[in-house]
C-alpha cells in the first residue's frame, strides 16, 4: 500500500466497498466514494492492473489478492 498513490488507495478501498457489477469510470461511482473524475480513476485502475492488484473480466473491475480485498472491505 505504501507504493500507491492517494488516488490508488482511494480507488481500491472504493472497489472493496462497492458492488460487484458496478463501473467505476461511471459519474454514479465516482460521486458515490468522492473520487476525481473518470480519467484519474481509468489511469488508477491501468496502474494497478500493471502491479496485478486489480484485474477485471468482461468489464468488471475485481481486487486479484482476496485477502487484500477483505483487509480493504473492514476499513
Amino acid at each position: 500500500m505504501t507504493r500507491l498513490t492517494a488516488k490508488q488507495k482511494a480507488l481500491l478501498l472504493a472497489l472493496a466497498h462497492s458492488e460487484k457489477d458496478v463501473q467505476p469510470t461511471s459519474g454514479q461511482f465516482i460521486r458515490k466514494y468522492h473520487l476525481t473524475s473518470a480519467s484519474a480513476v481509468q489511469r488508477s485502475l491501468s496502474a494497478l492492473q500493471e502491479k496485478d492488484i486489480v484485474t477485471s473480466n468482461n468489464g468488471q473491475y475485481f481486487i486479484y489478492d482476496y485477502f487484500l480485498y477483505y483487509w480493504l472491505k473492514q476499513q
